[in-house]
């Protein structure tokens, strides 16, 4: 609503923002709600360790309420600061540097509706969660013994290296797919399945389309005179030796025939009245005085059905014009057509600059380059495995999964930056990961309980929003709880090593043993 009042547009990528904001809120809700769990657990071990040495179970009163949910969110409102911080920020960056409609508002719902999320979980979400706490009791241990075998398996030497084998075979796949990802988008993907209209476009397909030809237009923003015609006769003819060219309707070639040796200036004239009416006098717009000010070149390709190769033959039309740039001669693009050359190119350097806000919020929040360094990583691995993993599940490069990349800056560094900042309080990849692991994964399962049912629509597109989402997720699971992980606890045993080796180095060196009784230097 507040986007729309401040006169932002609606598409249909904006119901996919909604999903995303229900998956991001409940991630920060369970956050809060472990954090305060730990919190009454604290509490409750420290009223019964009182109890205990003073023998009296009534010597001490329970905590008040807002004490345990204010040291509760004092821990979480740390992490869903850093997370909605840099979800915020990405998306907010990317809406200001894209040029594509559709991403500058899906961004710019995105950036809004965390911003929001953000502010409802850090007041009226805790101001419910205090009045629904009834008693701040809790069982001296609440965290299984699942957790944190599972985060010691993980950060053992074994663990560490099953991780990162799967993490560099991910990489290979991703670093293997990505360049070969094609560039491809139908108007008939935006219908439902089973719509007149998506069976009209089958039946055009079908039965009469069946031309061997691509109508594709030359225009020029100037006309000739007099002076300058033959210059533009040689760029009207700058395309005809292209390998894919196979005609042209060129008014000159009309206007040549009919001027013979009259001058340029008086032939025209005639020309133009004695042309009235048919299709070739209008591919020239005259003013007032009779002059060409503007003319259309129509011209016939052999076909191509792929979006690539069309961008690709209309970039070396496009070359060939700019050697007569006097005319102002382009060659005209669909929507379509122009959407898709500026997406790929577009889309990475938004992602750049994404990922160069995410590392310099990652800098002030969590106080350390090295941190912040990481979650770029992290963003880049991200990128690179999903742009290959479209390509090995058949998926396109279109506006749709550019996207929905972008979405892999926010979703993706989630989970890593959960564990990052727990690692730096708690100094051990193992103690990080055993904390953060029970909210990371119900929040991550949540987010794809909220995508699932996009799984099921009719629109061909919503159900890629839902599969690439599923992906995000899943692979930001992963990095997260498992590749992260394995990193920190080899960066524990090299910073272990050097300081052993340090403090062997500092320490005076070990005098010989005394000669005993049988020694032969006696």
């Amino acid at each position: 609503g507040w986007w729309i009042g401040c006169g932002g547009s609606f598409h249909a990528l904006m119901a996919a923002a909604v999903f995303m904001t229900l998956g991001l809120g409940v991630d920060d809700a369970f956050v809060i709600v472990d954090a305060v769990d730990d919190a009454a657990d604290a509490a409750a071990r420290r009223r019964e360790d009182l109890a205990r040495r003073s023998r009296d179970d009534d010597a001490y009163g329970d905590d008040a309420v807002s004490d345990i949910i204010g040291a509760g969110l004092g821990r979480a409102g740390a992490q869903i600061l850093l997370t909605s911080v840099t979800d915020a920020a990405a998306f907010g960056a990317c809406a200001l540097t894209t040029s594509i409609p559709a991403l500058r508002s899906f961004c710019g719902v995105a950036a809004l509706c965390v911003a929001v999320d953000f502010v409802f979980q850090v007041t009226l979400f805790v101001a419910l969660l205090a009045l629904l706490s009834e008693t701040t009791a809790a069982p001296p241990e609440r965290r299984s013994g699942a957790e944190k075998r599972f985060a010691k398996a993980l950060t053992s030497r074994p663990g560490r290296a099953a991780s990162l084998a799967a993490a560099v075979v991910l990489l290979a796949l991703g670093v293997a797919g990505a360049p070969r990802l094609e560039t491809e988008y139908e108007a008939a993907w935006l219908a439902p399945d089973g719509s007149d209209a998506r069976e009209a476009y089958a039946v055009e397909e079908a039965y009469f389309s069946r031309a061997n030809s691509w109508a594709v237009a030359a225009y020029s923003r100037e006309g000739p005179t007099a002076e300058t015609y033959a210059e533009y006769e040689s760029g009207a003819a700058a395309c005809d030796g292209l390998p894919f060219f196979l005609s042209a309707k060129a008014w000159t070639a009309d206007f040549d025939a009919f001027r013979g040796n009259r001058t340029y200036d008086g032939a025209l004239a005639d020309w133009r009245v004695a042309r009235a009416g048919t299709e070739i006098v209008s591919f020239a717009a005259f003013d007032a005085s009779g002059a060409v000010v503007a003319t259309k070149l129509p011209m016939s390709w052999a076909k191509t059905g792929s979006k690539a190769k069309q961008i690709e033959r209309l970039d070396a039309c496009e070359s060939k014009l700019e050697k007569h740039r006097g005319f102002g001669f382009f060659v005209s693009r669909s929507p379509v057509l122009e959407a898709l050359a500026l997406t790929l190119p577009q889309s990475l350097r938004s992602v750049a600059i994404v990922a160069l806000v995410v590392f310099c919020c990652g800098v002030c929040l969590l106080g350390r380059i090295s941190a912040a360094l990481l979650l770029l990583g992290v963003i880049l691995y991200v990128d690179v495995v999903l742009l290959g993993g479209l390509y090995w599940f058949g998926e396109y490069c279109n506006m749709i999964t550019m996207v929905v990349l972008t979405l892999a800056v926010g979703l993706g560094v989630d989970s890593s930056a959960h564990v990052a900042h727990a690692y730096l309080h708690d100094g051990s990849a193992e103690a990080a990961l055993g904390r953060v692991l029970s909210p990371i994964a119900k929040g991550g399962l949540s987010t794809l309980l909220a995508v699932a049912p996009m799984a099921f629509s009719q629109s061909y597109l919503i159900r890629l929003f839902a599969m690439m989402t599923a992906m995000i997720v899943a692979l930001g699971l992963f990095v997260g709880v498992a590749a992260v992980p394995a990193l920190l606890a080899v960066a524990d045993d090299v910073s272990l090593r050097r300081n052993r080796r340090d403090l062997a180095n500092r320490l005076p060196p070990r005098p010989p043993p005394p000669p005993g009784p049988h020694d032969p230097q006696l």
